[in-house]
């Protein structure tokens, strides 16, 4: 418990509110003013998911960064494949492989160049290198390229360290965002990575490295321990992953013969060649199934837990139990929602768009849908 409050971060919209209290002190405001000062922010998260398909800045993101750009207590984050098609690259930088990958991922860093909230950016599969082999070496390396450019292309409170999880582990790493909300980084694609001999990050504890089956447990335990700080504080738990716990997106589609096939009979074999990689990013494939199950399982522990996710390129919100589940995945591309399986409140997939997330009053949270263009505000609701 100690080495996960440990890994609390103090930001600047923590400093700013100590800065509110010394103020009140100084002129002699009482402590229902500063409350009430405080409680006059509004915070604001947006999301955007798989934004790396251009080597010019695409349309949303530029709004995203226009939005966000005079806002110190706003947070950015990236919500994985953030360049296609197989990461930031490794290799001869003079090669037009590496060039354009590494333009692709930084575009993106430099449309928050005046930026001075916080920015972070989590991995997909297609940083995983779209989950074939070298995927670990592919996702170590966009980790080193985006911390390492952030330190002189943006103003983030945070630069130098804005990608989370790191050397393709899962997670969970919490950030202390704002007064209001605990933000939980996963890489959802750690465990759908890990099959048919692809090395994946493992942690070591006294020099030995665990067992996927270790981490994975150790994993859950902490995700658990994250959500019930924010249950006993009385603050928002925002987890932030790439693949959806909830979709009616493409990636929902079953295929339910071809996947029995290649993962239930000597068929597997064809899985050494990369034909499984096509079935992992689905909801129904069994390591996916088996990661969504537990997710699930912990999350319906707690009541208003926010999960918000890219991966299927539109806009989804699902009101499930006592939660909300986001998929912002239109950042760069549009996919079609064909068939609605889950009960959706709301859903758009025919416009490029983000998601803003406003926390206010303490406990206030309103949900935003935009899409790019001049009628931007789709969707607006509140968590409750």
């Amino acid at each position: 418990m100690k080495k996960i409050l440990g890994s609390l971060s103090l930001t600047f919209a923590s400093v700013r509110l100590c800065g509110i209290i010394v103020f009140s002190l100084y002129f002699g405001l009482s402590s229902a003013q500063v409350k009430t000062i405080s409680k006059q922010i509004t915070y604001r998260l947006f999301l955007i998911g798989d934004a790396g398909n251009d080597t010019t800045v695409c349309s949303s993101l530029s709004e995203v960064a226009k939005s966000s750009e005079k806002d110190p207590n706003a947070t950015v984050i990236l919500l994985g494949d953030n360049v296609y098609p197989k990461g930031v690259e490794k290799g001869n930088p003079n090669s037009e492989r590496v060039r354009i990958s590494e333009k692709k991922m930084g575009v993106q860093i430099d449309a928050f160049h005046d930026f001075t909230g916080q920015f972070y950016v989590i991995p997909g599969n297609h940083d995983w290198k779209k989950s074939r082999w070298g995927g670990l070496k592919g996702v170590k390396n966009e980790r080193a390229f985006v911390d390492t450019f952030s330190i002189t292309h943006t103003q983030a409170s945070n630069k130098g360290a804005v990608m989370f999880p790191g050397d393709g582990l899962p997670g969970p790493v919490m950030k202390n965002i704002n007064p209001y909300v605990n933000m939980i980084m996963i890489d959802t694609d750690w465990w759908l990575q890990g099959r048919f001999f692809h090395p994946i990050g493992r942690e070591r504890i006294n020099g030995r490295k665990l067992s996927k089956h270790q981490a994975d447990e150790k994993f859950f335990v902490a995700l658990d321990s994250l959500l019930n700080i924010g249950k006993t504080t009385g603050k928002w738990s925002v987890i932030v992953a790439h693949h959806p716990v909830y979709t009616n997106g493409r990636h929902q589609q079953s295929y339910t013969v071809w996947r029995n096939l290649v993962n239930y009979t000597p068929m597997q074999i064809f899985g050494l060649l990369g034909v499984n990689r096509l079935l992992t990013s689905n909801i129904y494939q069994p390591c996916y199934k088996e990661m969504r199950k537990k997710l699930k399982k912990t999350i319906d522990k707690y009541d208003h837990v926010i999960y918000a996710s890219g991966h299927d390129h539109n806009l989804q919100y699902f009101h499930i139990d006592s939660n909300f589940y986001v998929v912002s995945g239109a950042g760069s591309k549009g996919s079609q929602i064909k068939k609605e399986k889950f009960k959706c409140e709301c859903s758009c997939d025919h416009h490029k768009g983000y998601a803003i997330i406003e926390f206010k009053n303490g406990k206030e949270a309103d949900l935003h849908f935009n899409i790019v263009g001049p009628s931007s505000e789709i969707f607006h609701s509140k968590l409750e």
